[in-house]
């Protein structure tokens, strides 16, 4: 090695040490990202907050780069307690990369060994210098850690994320930094950009956030000849706009997601009959794969009403392979299936010392019973998933650990109601509705069940938990009239204990439904949807055009505003909405096809995705 790079070996992996730290008496501001690439051609890694820099890169001027899926935060300019960060470039011979400090001694020193290299920016962007015996980070500044490749091709990486730290490691690259976890700078948090997502041929059905990850799943529409779903998820970029996806792989369709706090995210996985389980980091990079077993599932209890279709060996219903849904447990997860029994089972999954996934605890949510499934005389397009809502379920868990698992009841298509009143015994009055189970998550044992009673045949939509328990959407159908109309959006809440405290019918327009709601914190609730669409009375084929519903209800369900929002070309529907950071995040579709939008004309089953903020709504 020659000498320049032995004294470069010792120097950044033992920076100045300097007494005392900068103390940062106030937060600074405006603030940046400072985004990671790499090129895995040259296995190197290069990060920027430059915007022109950026772009380029971006866009393929210096060719091989792509982004991580890694950033961190930066001062934009420089304020009371931050320090201006260097930034050399090392020629070909000398690595052909860059290397950043924070410490002004190192720079200088830097500058004084090493008159080869380029000394491009003395202020490249502004941070804060670490304790320099300690490490520690004075806040609100998020530890950043640098690593050095130890070749001749000279590389650095610089990481906020312990975790690739110690992957580096695995790797053999060399920690350089202040205090025992050493430490070579402190960023401030980054601030998301206002969101302002648009998304081609894909909408947006789910939106979920933990730690500083948003997380998307957008979805392609399909035809009933296609086998679906066929769905991404997307993790949001701090600029508010770009996004990064990660596909299932070949074979395997995405079910659901779910966020934890770190910012990893689980992915879960099915086919026919299989299941599998992905989890990621927060840029994206898969660190589990497995798939998931359960033998016990072939044995759960079958309850036989008619002759409806079964798969004793498989973990998906026959009828269609979207029964699958995860949430978060902190850093565990509950995944909830129903099987190819049509049994619905319960896991708790915790992470073992490699970080796959076992079960903890493994509880039968409700017996398995007959599925009819339902088709079309005509059309193309399943509009609100209506041929297979009875068989879906809806999962959420609530801050008190209270699991939640919600099934339809729809007469002569699912036996629900019966066959939990069988093999439970506890009988059900109600002839259509939305059973709920609820499981404490922390061992697994029922705590009971609720029945919502729609009087009428409906669907569910959605499931959210709130402080005080969980609140319920979909539509029924309340009368059979000859102009189509007839179908209204319902909201329902329920206790953590069980108690209905609500259950109402929202009336808007002609047709109405409502994907999703939330709790704010005075009792309100924001629910949001579709409306304004019509129904073949006499079957399953609705319009082509809807407008975007956005509703403002009591603690009740009542009804207290509609926001006005645009109407965009045909369906035009909000599907999801999240909080994140004191803001309001809205996902939905554009442009979306009818019952008969796509016959004859399969290009047209097609939808244009968002994800926006939502300045419009009342205060979280």
């Amino acid at each position: 090695m020659p000498s320049f790079q032995r004294f470069l070996l010792r120097s950044l992996i033992a920076p100045l040490m300097l007494p005392g730290a900068a103390a940062l008496a106030a937060d600074p501001a405006p603030r940046s990202a400072v985004i990671e690439f790499y090129d895995a051609a040259r296995d190197h890694y290069f990060v920027t907050s430059d915007a022109h820099e950026i772009e380029d890169l971006d866009t393929g001027v210096h060719a091989g780069w792509q982004r991580t899926g890694w950033s961190f935060g930066a001062y934009a300019a420089p304020g009371e307690g931050t320090t201006p960060v260097c930034r050399f470039y090392l020629p070909p011979g000398a690595g052909d990369s860059h290397f950043f400090s924070a410490s002004p001694a190192e720079c200088a020193e830097t500058v004084a060994r090493f008159p080869r290299f380029t000394l491009e920016s003395q202020e490249a962007f502004d941070v804060v210098l670490p304790d320099t015996l300690t490490g520690a980070c004075p806040a609100p500044g998020v530890p950043v850690y640098r690593l050095w490749n130890g070749r001749s091709d000279t590389n650095h990486r610089y990481t906020p994320d312990r975790r690739v730290w110690d992957q580096m490691r695995t790797l053999g690259w060399t920690p350089e930094g202040y205090g025992p976890a050493q430490v070579a700078l402190c960023a401030p948090p980054v601030a998301l950009a206002p969101a302002d997502v648009a998304v081609h041929g894909r909408a947006v059905v789910k939106a979920r956030v933990g730690g500083r990850v948003v997380a998307l799943l957008e979805e392609r529409l399909t035809s009933l000849l296609e086998d679906g779903p066929d769905r991404v998820v997307a993790l949001l970029q701090p600029d508010g706009r770009a996004t990064r996806t990660i596909a299932p792989p070949p074979g395997w369709s995405l079910a659901d997601f779910a966020v934890h706090p770190s910012g990893d995210v689980s992915l879960v996985l099915t086919t026919s009959a299989a299941v599998r389980l992905l989890r990621l980091d927060a840029s994206g990079q898969v660190r589990v794969d497995q798939a998931f077993l359960d033998p016990a599932a072939a044995r759960d209890p079958y309850i036989a009403f008619d002759t409806a279709p079964k798969n004793d060996d498989a973990l998906q219903p026959t009828l269609m392979h979207d029964a699958a849904r995860i949430v978060p447990l902190g850093e565990g997860a509950a995944l909830v299936l129903r099987t190819g029994r049509n049994a619905v089972v319960a896991y708790r999954l915790e992470q073992d010392a490699r970080g796959a996934y076992t079960t903890a605890w493994r509880t039968l949510v409700e017996p398995g019973s007959s599925l009819d499934g339902v088709g079309l005389t005509s059309g193309s397009f399943d509009t609100f998933g209506q041929l297979v809502d009875h068989v879906g379920l809806h999962v959420d868990v609530d801050a008190r650990g209270v699991l939640a698992v919600a099934l339809v009841e729809w007469p002569f298509r699912s036996y629900v109601f019966a066959a939990h009143a069988a093999y439970f015994g506890e009988p059900v009055a109600a002839q259509a509705g939305v059973l709920v189970t609820r499981v404490a998550a922390a061992d697994g044992k029922r705590l009971g069940s609720t029945v919502i009673d729609t009087q009428q045949p409906g669907e569910l939509h959605g499931l959210r938990a709130t402080d005080g328990g969980f609140v319920l959407t979909g539509r029924v159908r309340t009368a059979v009239r000859p102009d189509g109309g007839g179908w209204d959006a319902w909201f329902a809440a329920i206790a953590s204990s069980g108690n209905v405290d609500a259950y109402r019918v929202v009336d808007v327009d002609r047709g109405d439904v409502l994907f999703d709601a939330v709790a704010l914190g005075d009792g309100r609730h924001v629910a949001l949807g579709t409306t304004g669409y019509v129904q073949n009375p006499g079957g399953a084929s609705i319009s082509e055009d809807t407008q975007p519903l956005l509703v403002l209800l009591d603690r009740d369900g009542a009804l207290l505003q509609r926001v006005s929002l645009p109407d965009g070309p045909r369906q035009d529907q909000l599907r999801t909405i999240v909080a994140f950071e004191g803001r309001w995040f809205v996902g939905g579709m554009r442009n979306g096809p009818g019952t008969h939008s796509g016959d004859g004309q399969p290009q047209l089953i097609s939808a244009d995705g968002y994800l926006k903020e939502m300045n419009e709504l009342p205060n979280q």
